[in-house]
């Protein structure tokens, strides 16, 4: 006879981030890694950095924030086909030549290449500031002797609306949220919120979602960029703009139709975001009094900067209640069940088979 305990979640996770704590002295929901320093200081020109992400996580768009920020060169490859894995050889030679960085994309979908890589790198003269990032998803395609001899980091996407939060705003500079005018900063949170919302339902799919979408930090990104497009184009470098005059429209729909719909093929998932949006994106949201839940008190950050934002997203539960999402009260129980039900069936057809 199988038996099967079900523990209640809030206790097991809070159990494990103690334990955590304890014994690493970091809090799960702090992303302690400076990955800048890491590729300067912790890989070399003949070492790999492989960066594997798992679903909902995006390396490249936290590269691609690091190369913003300085000056260093770095060409981008995606694999795939015959023609990516010719560009990406050609970009290596190079890249290793004059001293700069090569990123290659999706290596998992050309494990023939990889498996030639390795002996490239060991035959080659690098410049010792070369190198080499990899993204790849966590696939058995990859070669172990490559993953060997490479560093290797894990990005998940954050647990909780807290953590997707905080993760937002460490990738968005206070000068970008600062700059005018101030309205813009409140479109920021206003979009770091809908963003976590987006996320967190995934962990309830079939609930949250009727099936997994791939949200990631590129979703967020592409989001700063309409905000950003549609307050230059109205603000004319003014410092202040009436939050009646920001599009809201054109914003509601590029996000629904476009930067996050546009991954959504189903008719019931494209209407329960749209609905999202309407709530959040609205003038009213710049009222202090203003709630980002219906029917419950959650009131945003008063001020427009980002010191407030990170303070007010500090004092968030870790847990969020499913009402936050717009679930049920009873979402978290009723994904026990079903993930039991999951597990229970699992077992059954394992057992079935001895």
């Amino acid at each position: 006879m199988l038996f099967i305990r079900l523990v209640r979640p809030d206790r097991f996770i809070s159990s494990v981030q103690k334990f955590c704590y304890k014994m690493f002295e970091q809090d799960l929901a702090t992303d302690a890694l400076d990955l800048e320093s890491f590729i300067v200081n912790k890989v070399d020109c003949l070492t790999p950095l492989a960066l594997c992400a798992t679903h909902g996580s995006d390396p490249t768009s936290k590269i691609e924030v690091i190369l913003d920020r300085t000056s260093v060169k770095c060409e981008i490859v995606a694999l795939g086909s015959k023609e990516g894995n010719l560009n990406a050889d050609t970009a290596i030679v190079t890249a290793s030549q004059r001293g700069t960085w090569v990123l290659i994309q999706n290596v998992h979908l050309s494990p023939q290449w990889l498996e030639s890589l390795e002996k490239h790198l060991k035959s080659t003269r690098h410049h010792p500031d070369f190198r080499l990032l990899l993204t790849m998803q966590v696939n058995t395609k990859v070669p172990t002797t490559l993953l060997r001899v490479s560093r290797i980091i894990m990005f998940e996407p954050p647990w909780g609306m807290k953590a997707s939060m905080q993760s937002s705003f460490k990738t968005t500079s206070a000068e970008r949220i600062s700059k005018l005018p101030i309205e813009r900063g409140r479109l920021y949170f206003l979009l770091s919120w809908f963003h976590a919302i987006i996320q967190e339902r995934e962990r309830f799919t079939p609930i949250g979602w009727t099936k997994i979408y791939d949200f990631n930090d590129s979703d967020f990104e592409s989001g700063l960029f309409v905000v950003d497009s549609w307050i230059n184009s109205i603000s004319k470098n003014r410092s202040n703009i009436s939050p009646l005059a920001i599009p809201w429209q054109a914003i509601q729909r590029l996000l629904t139709d476009i930067v996050y719909g546009g991954k959504i093929d189903r008719t019931e998932d494209l209407e329960v975001i749209q609905g999202i949006v309407s709530k959040v994106f609205v003038p009213e949201a710049y009222n202090l009094d203003y709630s980002l839940v219906q029917n419950m008190h959650l009131t945003g950050p008063e001020g427009s900067g980002l010191e407030s934002f990170e303070e007010w997203i500090q004092d968030l539960p870790e847990r969020q209640p499913p009402e936050w999402l717009g679930l049920p009260h009873d979402a978290e129980n009723s994904m026990i069940a079903i993930e039991g039900d999951d597990v229970a069936s699992k077992a059954v057809k394992i057992i079935e088979a001895l």
